[in-house]
């Protein structure tokens, strides 16, 4: 079960910090997003990995 709200947490996570980051896709600026994005995931996992329940 603790899973499951690890899981859920982290695609609510997602939704709300990277939402930005997809909405503004701009074509000419495609790897600076991209990495921009990569960089946002890594700080979610890390904080939800990191945390013990």
């Amino acid at each position: 079960m603790k899973m499951k709200k690890r899981i859920k947490y982290v695609a609510k996570e997602i939704i709300n910090r990277l939402g930005y980051f997809i909405k503004i896709v701009d074509w000419n600026k495609k790897e600076s997003l991209r990495a921009q994005i990569k960089m946002e995931l890594k700080r979610i996992l890390s904080n939800t990995i990191g945390k013990k329940s």
